[in-house]
């Protein structure tokens, strides 16, 4: 790497951390974000005893992940069960500031891993990094301790991955990339489409790779998912109940959308993803053609899972 690209990266990194750090305490300690106090919630119910949990809105490993961070602040406290939960009921500013605190250094790293990722394309400089570190959409979802973040690390975790599959096409990049895929969807259910990775890596692949290597990293996955969710196997009457619920509330206010409606508003928040006005949306169609034209197989690893994702 030259020195340019090192201050390059740099600037990059240091913008990503300042945007998703300015603020981040914002509301506390009260909480405006209807989402929060249900996974800092559902984080602190384990100390009960028990790791199931009484909700599947979210998958469970990034509450976990909550959990053990709150143990060990527990630990170094060294106050008694009684004052860190008074703690928790009457001044909570540490729980929620701690868990945003995590979900920004996510969101920077995830900045770090999509260079790497771009590494591998080409000395062309971290342009699509640097559009990712000043996303409004991922700079907000950075301010909250939702899960969001966490899964966004897993699937630029994933893209690079997969990036090794389709050049080498070695059986531990597959491993590695089924077992991003799966704990992705173990901190978020929407990361689902993101799967269509993991076949299109095998398919594509620059050096033709045995069927059971695909079909390991099937199981990585599998693995994955269930090591951050496991309940969601030994609770799936409960698991399939949340993931299949649709809010009656949620349907009667998508029920004045037409198909074209919904279709517009999809691609609006597409194009706009880094910002309303902004002109990524027009960067990546450019780059997106570039692509096509250079190298359709790579183009078809890089876009038909996001068009997938905007299909459904």
């Amino acid at each position: 790497m030259s020195w340019k690209s090192r201050y390059w990266i740099w600037a990059v990194l240091l913008t990503a951390a300042a945007l998703r750090l300015t603020g981040i305490a914002w509301g506390l300690p009260h909480t405006y974000n209807g989402d929060e106090p249900h996974i800092v919630n559902l984080a602190v119910s384990f100390g009960a005893g028990s790791l199931r949990p009484y909700a599947f809105k979210y998958p469970t490993l990034w509450p976990y992940v909550l959990f053990f961070m709150y143990g060990v602040g527990f630990v170094l406290s060294r106050q008694t069960i009684g004052q860190f939960v008074a703690l928790y009921g009457w001044q909570p500013t540490a729980f929620y500031l701690s868990g945003r605190l995590l979900a920004a250094a996510c969101s920077t790293a995830a900045v770090w891993v999509l260079f790497r990722a771009e590494k591998r394309l080409g000395p062309r400089g971290p342009w699509a990094a640097a559009l990712i570190a000043v996303s409004p959409a991922l700079v907000e979802e950075a301010h909250s301790l939702k899960p969001d973040s966490f899964m966004f690390l897993w699937a630029c975790l994933a893209y690079l991955f997969a990036l090794r599959a389709f050049q080498k096409g070695e059986r531990r990049d597959f491993w590695a990339l089924g077992a991003a895929l799966g704990l992705a969807m173990s901190s978020q259910f929407t990361a689902l489409p993101a799967f269509a990775l993991l076949p299109l890596a095998w398919a594509l692949a620059r050096r033709r790779a045995p069927l059971r290597w695909l079909l390991e990293g099937g199981a990585a996955a599998a693995a994955c998912f269930l090591g951050g969710s496991p309940y969601a196997l030994l609770d799936f009457h409960r698991f399939w109940f949340w993931v299949s619920m649709h809010s009656p509330a949620q349907l009667s206010g998508m029920g004045p959308w037409s198909r074209l409606g919904v279709l517009e508003a999809v691609a609006g928040n597409a194009w706009g993803f880094a910002g309303l006005g902004s002109l990524a949306g027009l960067a990546v169609l450019a780059g997106a053609w570039r692509l096509l034209r250079r190298d359709a197989r790579l183009a078809a690893l890089l876009l038909l899972p996001a068009a997938g994702y905007l299909a459904v």
